[in-house]
């Protein structure tokens, strides 16, 4: 199981005043300036961490994981452009990583040391002046030593969505594995499982990246939700590369804009999100649906979501 907290990149339809390690706004539409965190908070998700932890084991789950990368609550609290606080959770970076490791402890503690813990962590956020792929190797060797058995390596926020391969050179198109050349560079520091997800389609790129031993894990993720069988029909042979929808649509699409100024990357989440609702309702994946259509849908679920929870 995957236990994340949003903080800023929560949207407002859901979070009007969301947490943060600052009050720094988020520089997308949709989403509210955040309030910064106090000492009362923190302490409150470490606890809701290991909290969730304990549930996820005494229900069956064979592990978690704790989603440090993306721009979520963890990643904000590594990145110094949203993380200004002067306290011991700000500043250096053994400060900003302190609330990750107090969470990693503190899950330890709750599920032991024979359930398997990992965190996904991002390389790097890919902004200037954020954290940094030297950073990312100072993290990734405290978290070996706070016995962390798996980390997945990933990359970008919501502002900088490299995580998306979005992008119309034709180099970076066929390009997989965005993180490769970055776990490359960590791999010393952390000798345990390492899994990098980020473009992963082909086989052959996979088995490359394996025989290169920058890696131990292949991670992938938006090809399973339009082909759920896919991970078995590439392993017995069948296949030699996983759906890419994301790459037509970055040809398409990439120029469009919506009238409220949402970005390909919106469009492309909200087309993936719509198509795990349909799941979730127990219909097949809808290939032919327009990006753009799916992400209003997907706002309008969003909206709807969030009054029947605030409702009396």
């Amino acid at each position: 199981m995957q236990i994340n907290h949003p903080g800023r990149q929560a949207p407002s339809v859901l979070s009007p005043v969301a947490p943060a390690p600052s009050a720094v706004a988020l520089s997308r539409p949709g989403f509210a300036k955040p309030r910064a965190m106090t000492e009362a908070d923190i302490a409150d998700v470490i606890d809701r961490f290991a909290h969730v932890a304990t549930i996820a084991r005494e229900t069956g789950f064979t592990g978690v994981q704790v989603h440090a990368a993306h721009g979520y609550l963890l990643s904000q609290f590594l990145n110094p452009l949203a993380n200004r606080r002067d306290d011991d959770w700000g500043g250096s970076l053994e400060n900003r990583a302190r609330l990750l490791r107090s969470i990693v402890r503190s899950v330890r503690r709750a599920v032991g040391t024979d359930f398997p813990v990992a965190v996904k962590l991002n390389s790097s956020d890919f902004q200037q002046g954020g954290f940094t792929p030297d950073e990312c190797v100072q993290v990734v060797s405290w978290l070996h030593t706070d016995g962390v058995d798996l980390l997945e390596l990933s990359g970008g926020t919501y502002e900088q969505t490299s995580m998306l391969g979005l992008t119309k050179e034709a180099s970076t198109l066929r390009r997989e594995a965005y993180f490769l050349e970055q776990a490359d560079l960590l791999r010393p520091a952390f000798p345990g499982p390492l899994m990098v997800t980020g473009g992963f389609r082909s086989r052959l790129a996979m088995e490359n990246a394996l025989r290169s031993d920058a890696l131990d894990m292949v991670g992938v993720g938006r090809p399973f939700i339009t082909a759920s069988e896919s991970a078995a029909t590439l392993l017995l042979g069948q296949i030699d590369e996983l759906p890419a929808h994301e790459r037509a649509f970055v040809i398409k699409y990439a120029d469009a804009q919506n009238r409220d100024g949402q970005s390909l990357s919106a469009f492309l989440q909200g087309w993936y999100a719509s198509q795990l609702l349909r799941l979730g309702d127990g219909l097949a994946p809808d290939l032919s649906l327009d990006p753009r259509h799916a992400f209003s849908q997907f706002i309008a679920n969003e909206t709807n979501a969030a009054k029947a929870l605030i409702r009396p």
